[in-house]
């Protein structure tokens, strides 16, 4: 019996993709699957022991104030990040190409507004992604 899918439930024609952990060497192979109806890429079976691939001190563990912008500067960036999400794709083609946020051009052409319900999966402690979108005032984000 093929994979099942854990978010519809799907377990036909699921395509199987393997890969190695690299991050800290152990170069174990693990076992994935695409599910053909959802499109969700998961692994096929957890490892008994997680704590293998995570210690202690793995970057997600570490806590955050999730205040990025603050002072001058911080309602600058505010600015920014506002811009590269909601801006469209005159923000994207122009100011975008310049001042970055690459990790948001995602939201090209999604007609995106704070209202929009966003989950990250695999965000650790939401730094870098969801926590710049709470302070600009997307009120519907987890990870």
């Amino acid at each position: 019996m093929g994979n099942t899918c854990r978010i519809c439930g799907n377990s036909e024609e699921n395509e199987t993709f393997t890969a190695k952990e690299m991050m800290y060497g152990l170069r174990e192979t693990f076992e994935y699957f695409q599910c053909s109806s959802c499109g969700c890429l998961q692994i096929a079976e957890f490892p008994a022991d997680m704590g293998k691939y995570y210690p202690g001190d793995y970057y997600s563990f570490d806590t955050y104030d999730g205040k990025k912008f603050t002072g001058t500067k911080g309602a600058i960036k505010k600015k920014q990040y506002e811009a590269a999400v909601l801006g469209g794709p005159v923000y994207q083609n122009t100011l975008g190409k310049i001042l970055g946020k690459k990790e948001y051009a995602i939201f090209i052409g999604l007609n995106v507004n704070k209202e929009t319900r966003i989950l990250d999966v695999g965000c650790g402690n939401g730094r870098n992604f969801l926590y710049p979108l709470a302070e600009v005032g997307f009120k519907n984000v987890m990870g």
